[in-house]
């Protein structure tokens, strides 16, 4: 039988600890605090920590070590100096159980889920805004102050917030955990509050019949890419190219060893800084590589074309644009390679491989009984249909581990860490690509577009037959295999900002065209006036004006603006010159206003925050749309967006609603009061 879930958080000032609990069930708080004539309850709170699962926002860090101690009759001053030990001195776990004289708990069942959820470093305070969480508070007392009855009924409050971000973001995690949930039930492990890339390492470590030594690697140590047969070039340009590749040193820094030797300050200016990891060489640093008429470059993370402002169309009878992706790239070159790394030893690829067949067997699965379950009726189907879906959770959930196994290969602090596999991996991605490329160019098939795993091709009519052949002859090559999508027409302002638009009306979007979201792309997204990516969709897919999307949209979140600021923001209400300000945090949130443009978000040092100009805070979302929102400042960004992609843009000034548009064919903004300006004075304008 499950575990009830609640949610738990702690505070901690010199003279007061709170430990808070939520139970969503019964949307009930549960305070157990701490301070001078009270002490605390720690007969409720082990209670709840053995009858529950506790979900926690960096609880593997701070939450579990700091609630074991207070649990061992720590007083209040104790207590802060521990959490000194951690938001100060960085003490990780074990050196703080150690320190302390107290175990590691194994009895408290919790999930940490600031591992689960997308990106790094961020805050639960971003994570909030993402979430567009009806409530945005910072901090309200520094840690070092001293609380009266006041302080304590304030942070207890704050406290509380947070605790329903904490349970917001479970929600919205929901079925990343239950991914996880299946990789563990699988493998007899708890990755419940692991990382994809954690996992991966976990997955791989539980079915070694021995313990592996981690490997060190020297800081400056150097070694060179040694490309598998396949990779080969027709023209001289890319053979030499392939040369420079081959001889190029490729660097493994390791800044906490060069700072522990006293070879680097981290602190002095003078010189490059270091940043632990692989470094890419500086003979391909920024170097560019031309094949036909679009420009590449090769790096760390994947190959990148260099296309800005550009549109391309499918046009029946004259071209085709397709984008056609590898199918599990870097799995498929792991075990193509045959890649080991030298710890783990022959049984790290029977591991990898048998995981790579499951997936392949489990999606097949799921597709299979998705399409049989429309034989069917009523619970029978419904039956097929979660068949399908536990399938497909565990198709997701090793596509988890496939991928994370990649990412672990460049961490020093892995079992797997092997650097010289992980660039034999991302650099043979990149030159197979290009040999693709070099192909397609070389038949008449022009390439407008590549990133990491796939390109997009523009394709001249009564030429698909040849694209099927090059296709072809590259799988066979490499044995990779590929999949294709159509697209109607592809817009991109430049390789990582970009819209599709496929075939069948459906919407590819990456960067700034997408939407805010903690699960908006890999690393998660912030709003920022979504609005009007929205507003460019329906422009370039159904052709509707960009000021008739914005102002018929009734959401507040769509106009919304969340920025991180170092330090901590202030809403100056009157402007620069003004001796108002309020106290927003370090996650600020606003939308823009024509009540007054001369307000604007400064951080902590009276530095204006980009873009802020015309601000209104919005710590707290209203409850209706408001009647001061700048529709005109959404128009004029939507406006910039289109024109970013290099579309032509006629811009009109309606004086009335102070509005720009864009001339669309049978839109006579004339007749509707408008006056056509220039695009100088559009900037002047702004």
């Amino acid at each position: 039988m499950s575990r009830p879930q609640v949610s738990m958080d702690l505070e901690c000032y010199p003279d007061f600890f709170l430990c808070k609990f939520y139970d969503p069930a019964r949307r009930k708080f549960h305070s157990v605090p701490m301070y001078e004539g009270v002490a605390l309850d720690i007969d409720r709170i082990a209670l709840v920590l053995a009858r529950c699962t506790v979900i926690t926002f960096n609880g593997s860090g701070y939450d579990i070590p700091m609630i074991v101690l207070a649990m061992h009759g720590a007083t209040c001053e104790q207590m802060k100096e521990a959490n000194d030990d951690i938001i100060v001195r960085g003490l990780k776990p074990w050196e703080f159980y150690r320190k302390w004289g107290i175990e590691q708990p194994d009895w408290i069942d919790f999930i940490d889920i600031m591992e689960v959820a997308p990106g790094v470093r961020i805050s639960l305070k971003m994570y909030m805004g993402r979430m567009h969480a009806p409530t945005l508070q910072d901090l309200p007392y520094d840690p070092s102050t001293a609380l009266d009855g006041i302080g304590r009924f304030v942070i207890d409050g704050y406290c509380g917030n947070d605790l329903i971000g904490t349970d917001l973001l479970l929600n919205e995690l929901k079925d990343r955990i239950a991914l996880r949930v299946a990789i563990g039930e699988r493998y007899g492990i708890d990755v419940r509050s692991k990382s994809d890339a954690q996992i991966a390492e976990a997955v791989i470590k539980a079915q070694l019949d021995f313990k592996p030594q981690h490997r060190y690697i020297q800081d400056n140590y150097q070694f060179h890419y040694t490309p598998p047969d396949y990779i080969a070039f027709v023209t001289p340009q890319m053979q030499d190219f392939l040369d420079v590749v081959r001889t190029a040193p490729f660097v493994v820094r390791d800044k906490e060893e060069a700072i522990a030797f006293g070879y680097y300050d981290p602190e002095d200016d003078s010189g490059p800084k270091i940043r632990t990891g692989v470094r890419i060489p500086k003979e391909l640093d920024g170097r560019n590589i031309i094949i036909g008429n679009t420009t590449y470059r090769l790096g760390i993370g994947g190959l990148h074309s260099q296309e800005k402002s550009t549109s391309y169309h499918s046009i029946p009878g004259v071209q085709t644009l397709k984008d056609i992706d590898v199918k599990s790239y870097y799995p498929s070159l792991i075990l193509g390679m045959n890649m080991v790394p030298e710890q783990l030893g022959s049984a790290f690829l029977i591991i990898y491989r048998a995981i790579y067949e499951r997936r392949l067997l489990s999606k097949a699965e799921a597709s299979r009984l998705t399409k049989l379950a429309d034989c069917f009726d009523g619970e029978e189907r419904a039956e097929m249909l979660r068949l399908a879906h536990d399938m497909q959770t565990e198709s997701d959930g090793l596509k988890i581990v496939l991928n994370g196994t990649f990412g672990k290969l460049f961490s020093k602090w892995s079992v797997l860490f092997a650097p010289e596999l992980g660039i034999r991996v991302t650099i043979t991605g990149q030159l197979a690509l290009l040999m693709l490329i070099e192909m397609m160019e070389s038949s008449g098939i022009r390439v407008v577009s590549a990133n990491t795993d796939g390109i997009v091709l523009l394709i001249p009519h009564g030429m698909d037959h040849m694209v099927g052949n090059v296709v072809k002859w590259w799988e066979q090559r490499t044995g990779l295999e590929m999949e294709e999508t159509l697209y109607r027409s592809v817009y991109s302002r430049d390789v990582n900002n970009y819209l599709a638009i496929t075939t069948d009306g459906k919407v590819k979007r990456k960067g700034v065209f997408n939407q805010g979201g903690v699960l908006s792309g890999p690393q998660g997204k912030g709003p920022n006036m979504d609005v009007c990516a929205d507003a460019v969709i329906a422009l370039l897919k159904d052709g509707v004006p960009i000021a008739d999307t914005i102002i018929a949209c009734r959401d507040i979140r769509k106009f919304i603006v969340l920025r991180g600021v170092t330090g901590g923001g202030y809403f100056m209400p009157k402007g620069m010159d003004s001796d108002e300000r309020v106290y927003l945090g370090k996650a600020a949130r606003w939308y823009y206003s024509n009540a007054n443009r001369n307000s604007c978000i400064v951080n902590k040092h009276g530095h204006k925050t980009a873009t802020s100009d015309g601000a209104m805070e919005c710590m707290k979302l209203p409850a209706e749309l408001p009647t001061d929102i700048d529709y005109g400042r959404y128009v004029r960004n939507a406006m910039e967006m289109v024109a970013s992609l290099g579309l032509p843009v006629t811009y009109w000034y309606h004086p009335e609603s102070e509005c720009v548009f864009i001339d669309h064919a049978g839109v006579d903004h004339a007749a509707q009061g408008c006056d056509e300006i220039t695009k100088a004075k559009y900037k002047r304008m702004k």
